[in-house]
């Protein structure tokens, strides 16, 4: 619906500036401490695809006031994946 309120549908932790970027383009931010935790409204898509994340960061990189900053990236989590590709210990015979 058009002007209602949209559903923060998943949190992220971000890095500080990253989360002041967010917080600058309007989308929410809840801080606790030093930790700065993103409220995204898309879910189930790559982080690197998800246009509030872009669009925050977009507006920074032209703005051209530090460094640029990249998505978040997805970390491959113990136990999946292909395991043919994992480091596996050598055994002696």
């Amino acid at each position: 619906m058009q002007g209602s309120e949209q559903e923060v549908r998943e949190w992220w932790l971000v890095a500080p500036e990253l989360g002041e970027r967010l917080s600058a383009a309007g989308l929410p931010v809840l801080q606790f401490g030093e930790l700065r935790m993103w409220g995204r409204f898309h879910s189930g898509g790559e982080l690197a695809d998800d246009p509030d994340l872009r669009g925050a960061i977009g507006a920074a990189q032209s703005a051209a006031t530090s460094p640029s900053v990249r998505a978040p990236q997805r970390r491959a989590r113990p136990g999946r994946g292909n395991l043919a590709s994992a480091a596996r210990p050598s055994r002696a015979a």
